[in-house]
């Protein structure tokens, strides 16, 4: 399970990147603060910075080994994948 949940948190993440950005192409904006000033002061690299970052949660699932922290990697993942259905939803209504 542990796998899978790391696996998950990667894959919402560039899920979450790929909406963002289609979003962004077509007149959107950042709604997170902290991600919208990593992308003021990164603009071409934050996506690469986002998708570290869930692949380093990732890794960090893996190796801690415990029961907790790959439920917390479970929410995180369920968090950010509402994230991803609001950019789709958005999206389509535009």
């Amino acid at each position: 399970m542990t796998y899978i949940v790391a696996l998950l948190v990667i894959a919402v993440g560039i899920f979450d990147v790929r909406t963002t950005q289609v979003a962004l192409d077509n007149g959107g904006r950042e709604v997170n603060p902290i991600m919208r000033r990593l992308m003021e002061l990164a603009p071409k690299h934050w996506p690469a910075i986002k998708i570290g970052i869930h692949v380093a949660l990732a890794v960090g699932i893996v190796y801690a080994d415990s029961l907790l922290v790959t439920i917390g990697g479970a929410v995180f993942s369920a968090i950010i994948g509402l994230v991803v259905v609001n950019n789709i939803y958005r999206l389509v209504r535009l």
